[in-house]
Order: structure tokens, then sequence, then C-alpha cells
């Protein structure tokens, strides 16, 4: 059974409206702050990855600077060994050769 103190009133329904208008404004303020703040985080990604790459770059700089370094030094190195082992092996015909001919004096003065 549906009585008077069940209806809405007029001044019932004013106040539900205004509050879903008060809602509805305050809905389209948070919608308009979620762009804006979308916006901003757009922006701090294309900010952050143009900075993530220049480190990159700047990193990838300093390990061929490195690696050229090292390489430099290596072929210091290598170079070194060459040389010796070119050295050793003369030394070694060398060597014959004086044993050689240390041979033939001493077959020769005997």
């Amino acid at each position: 059974m549906v009585t008077r103190q069940n209806l809405a009133t007029k001044a019932d329904t004013k106040r539900i409206e205004k509050k879903v208008d008060d809602n509805s404004a305050d809905l389209k303020t948070l919608g308009q702050k979620v762009a804006d703040n979308s916006k901003e985080i757009k922006t701090n990604r294309f900010y952050l990855a143009d900075k993530l790459d220049d480190r990159f770059e700047e990193f990838k700089g300093i390990i061929i600077d490195f690696k050229d370094e090292i390489l430099n030094h290596i072929d210091g190195a290598v170079k070194e060994l060459e040389t010796s082992r070119t050295e050793r092996t003369m030394m070694g015909h060398q060597i014959d050769d004086h044993e050689k001919r240390i041979s033939h004096l001493e077959v020769t003065s005997v």
C-alpha cells in the first residue's frame, strides 16, 4: 500500500536533480583532470625515452672508446710477440749456422 509518506515531493526531486548535476560537474572535472594527466604522462614518457636514448648513445660511445683503447694495447702486445718470435727464429737459424761453422772448424783443425 502506497502512502503519502513514501512519495517524493517536488523539493526532494529538485534536491536529487541538484546532487546529480553537482556529481555530473564533478565527473566532468575529474574527466578533464584524467585527460590532462594522460597528456602529461605521454609527455613524460617521450621525455624519458629521449633521455634514455641519449644515455644509451653516451654509454655506447664510452664502450666503443674503451674497446678501441683495449684493441690498441692488444695490437702493441701482439706486435711485440710477433717481433719476439721472428727474432727467436732468426737466432735459431744463426745458432744452427754457427754450430755448422764450429763443427767445420773443429774438423779442419784436428
